[in-house]
């Protein structure tokens, strides 16, 4: 399998190449190396990829609000069409769960919840990009999928090797060949996010197993 990640000059991006680099033949770029706006760039890094995972939006820093925005949105448009013209068959795309912020801690909140970012453009950008591959999805040509992490390692966040488990789980989900192909799965390792259907479809384990 050839797996094309973004946001290789991140933690995520870098954490996921090497777990996934032991396994399957990954191609990383960073930001420096490939800006997603540029059809040309972008379509040249998907040509052979079969999984293209766009980890860029979740944990890079901007230059300032305008490009956080126009990298999640017209980048990942942009990303999207080169995947779909490049034949690539699956997008996996990494988002926050801190879209669920504004509701109450005493919530518990499973994927059927309407995600609630604030006016910052380091909270839009995670659901812009959501939005972006979901759209796509829906139009065919290839699944989509959105994994919901916290902080990468974090104790209130998602556990490194929960990641990497959800990430392959990912890859290798079957979905339908037709029809509605997304999905949106919760990765964590507080109660306060139901993880359920990630546990049985992406066998993400249970906290302490």
């Amino acid at each position: 399998m050839n797996i094309l990640i973004t946001g290789a000059d991140q933690p995520l991006g870098r954490l996921l190449s090497e777990a996934l680099g032991k396994k399957y033949n990954v191609h990383a770029v960073g930001r420096d190396d490939c800006d997603h706006r540029d059809i040309e760039a972008i379509g040249a890094r998907c040509q052979g990829m079969d999984v293209l995972l766009h980890c860029d939006i979740f944990d890079a820093p901007f230059e300032s609000d305008v490009s956080c925005l126009d990298w999640a949105s017209r980048g990942t448009y942009v990303m999207m069409q080169a995947a779909l013209l490049a034949g690539v068959a699956r997008v996996i795309v990494a988002s926050k769960l801190s879209l669920f912020d504004a509701y109450p801690d005493r919530f518990v909140i499973d994927e059927t919840w309407q995600p609630q970012p604030d006016t910052h453009a380091d909270s839009l950008a995670p659901y812009l990009a959501e939005l972006t591959c979901r759209e796509f999805a829906r139009q065919g040509g290839l699944n989509a999928l959105a994994l919901r992490l916290g902080p990468l390692g974090h104790e209130t966040g998602t556990k490194a090797e929960d990641v990497i488990l959800a990430f392959e789980g990912a890859l290798h989900l079957e979905m339908e060949s037709h029809g509605y192909r997304w999905q949106v799965f919760h990765i964590s390792s507080l109660p306060r996010f139901a993880t359920g259907l990630a546990e049985r479809v992406l066998q993400h384990p249970k906290e302490g197993h």
